[in-house]
């Protein structure tokens, strides 16, 4: 049997009602004004731009895309303070510049951390009786933390990859007349993980395994070495620790060459940790 389909009062109306939304707050027209002025000050704001409509931008900042006030306004100070520099991004409107948010915060993350104790200390080690020339101290706090940052992350890959190869080794047999037993594959397959193992464990063992020591002797090194630079301009944009700088590759090349008489363990490992 067919029923009429009931058209009661109940029956939703397809009708949709505007849902309401809270009012700018005074931060977010001060936000916007701020923004506004400066754009206007450096020629890219021709007319005269609504702070309530532009302020409307700050909000969605904060109530959709979940910022809090003291992140939004020192990212928008430190836009300001770095507008026009190379790398930076371009934002001619408080609507552009909440849609490169999350940009603007990794590039400060990358380029101008905040300066944690640890990278304090470490600089002030590095300073202490010790001449940087050229305005070069200047820059040492956040070539420091970027450095810190980078070889941190490398550190956490090592050691998950290391976890990872012992817990792979424990699975083989530990008497050696059991692993003859084992077939070719497996057995090829136990030594090239012992001897990445071995080999990982020897690294532990020769370099400073914590990123304030190892970024101390990398700055250290380099300032060692400065009096015979006389063309150094004062930057150390060049001397922040990267997993690809020439010196951290070649001071592991020279390691690799010393413990196994060539560098193919660290070129195998490169590509492992890569894996992580």
């Amino acid at each position: 049997m067919f029923f009429l389909e009931s058209h009661s009062s109940n029956t939703p109306s397809k009708r949709t009602s505007k849902k309401a939304t809270s009012p700018c707050s005074v931060v977010d027209q001060q936000n916007a004004q701020k923004l506004n002025n400066f754009l206007k000050e450096q020629g890219y704001l021709h007319k005269e731009a609504s702070t309530s409509k532009s302020a409307e931008h700050f909000r969605l900042l904060r109530e959709k895309d979940g910022y809090d006030d003291s992140l939004i306004g020192s990212i928008l100070q430190y836009y300001l303070d770095h507008f026009g520099e190379r790398w930076m991004l371009e934002c001619y409107s408080t609507k552009a510049f909440r849609e490169k948010f999350l940009a603007i915060v990794r590039h400060k993350e990358k380029n101008n951390p905040d300066i944690s104790p640890e990278a304090k200390k470490v600089v002030e080690l590095l300073t202490k009786n010790k001449h940087w020339p050229k305005g070069s101290d200047q820059e040492l706090p956040n070539a420091v933390q970027i450095s810190m940052n980078n070889i941190g992350k490398w550190f956490n890959k090592f050691k998950s990859l290391n976890f990872k190869l012992t817990e792979q080794l424990s699975t083989f047999p530990k008497q050696g007349s059991e692993r003859l037993k084992l077939p070719d594959k497996e057995r090829m397959e136990y030594h090239r993980i012992n001897n990445a193992v071995n080999y990982m464990e020897r690294m532990k063992q020769t370099f400073w395994w914590t990123p304030e020591k190892f970024v101390y002797y990398w700055f250290l090194e380099f300032h060692d070495g400065l009096g015979k630079w006389d063309e150094f301009n004062g930057s150390l944009q060049g001397q922040i620790l990267t997993t690809t700088h020439r010196r951290f590759n070649g001071m592991f090349l020279d390691f690799t060459v010393q413990y196994c008489g060539n560098t193919k363990r660290w070129d195998e490992l490169k590509e492992m940790i890569k894996g992580v």
